[in-house]
This record gives C-alpha cells, sequence and structure tokens, in this order.
C-alpha cells in the first residue's frame, strides 16, 4: 500500500510542479512585457509624446499588474504547500491510528490475559489449600469418628 502511496504523491507532485513551472513562466512573461510597457512609456515621457499626469496614471496602472502578478505568484507558490502538508498528515494521521488501535489491543490481550492468569492462580492456590487443609485435618476428622463410634457402644 504504501509503494502505490508513494507513487501516487510522486505522479501528483510531478504534476503539481510542472503546472507551477508553466504558469510562473507565463506570469515571468507577463510581467516582462509590463516592464517593457513601462520603458516604452518612460521613452514616450522623454520625447515628450506624453505629459507626467498621463505617464503618472499609466505607470500605476502597471504597478498594479506588477502588484497583481506578484500576488499570483506567491499564492500559487503558498498552494504548493497543502499538498505536501495533506500527504504528510494522511500518512502520518493513518500511521498515528494505527499504532493507537495495535497499542490499545495489546493493552487490552495483556489486560484479559493477566486477569485470567490472577484467575487460574488464585483457583489453583485455593485447591491447593483444600487439598492441604483435607489432608492435614483427615486423621483428626477419622479420629473423631472412631471416639465417637467408641464412646457409642
Amino acid at each position: 500500500m504504501i509503494p502505490q502511496l508513494h507513487q501516487t504523491w510522486a505522479e501528483a507532485k510531478q504534476h503539481t510542479l510542472s503546472g507551477l513551472e508553466a504558469h510562473q513562466a507565463q506570469l515571468l512573461r507577463r510581467r516582462q512585457r509590463i516592464e517593457r510597457q513601462d520603458h516604452r512609456l518612460l521613452d514616450a515621457y522623454q520625447a515628450e509624446i506624453l505629459n507626467l499626469p498621463e505617464l503618472q496614471t499609466r505607470r500605476q496602472k502597471l504597478a498594479a499588474e506588477l502588484h497583481q502578478i506578484a500576488q499570483e505568484s506567491r499564492s500559487k507558490q503558498r498552494l504548493r504547500l497543502p499538498i505536501w502538508l495533506a500527504l504528510v498528515l494522511a500518512l502520518g494521521g493513518m500511521t498515528s491510528i494505527m499504532a493507537l488501535v495495535i497499542g490499545i489491543s495489546f493493552y487490552v490481550a495483556g489486560f484479559i490475559s493477566t486477569s485470567k492468569l490472577v484467575d487460574d492462580l488464585g483457583r489453583s492456590a485455593i485447591s491447593q489449600l483444600n487439598e492441604t487443609i483435607d489432608s492435614q485435618l483427615q486423621p483428626a476428622a477419622d479420629q473423631a469418628r472412631f471416639l465417637a463410634h467408641r464412646l457409642e457402644l
């Protein structure tokens, strides 16, 4: 079962990494495009094609797009962790539960077998004590019967 889980995990990791790499490459291209646009805007301002307020407005829009790209990049990187976390927690959780079940099973089995052992030892000790008392008291009982029989006659 563990090799199958590992293989599934490896395939999911590879799929996630390749998808993440493709998305990161797309974000990089978008960022480079925006940086080129920003450079062209500066060139247009220096050539006096754009005035300062329009340059500032357009650069703010580009800065907002760059900020959005940075957020997307960070969010995709954060999404990668829960896959690892879910796999680790699932496998670790199953392992912990199995260890707990096995531990409880051993405890219950030990408790039951100890109870049976104590019960058996108690019965054996009582039986031995009974036999010992009977063997010690039998001669006295025989003598008492003999004397009672003799007194009756």
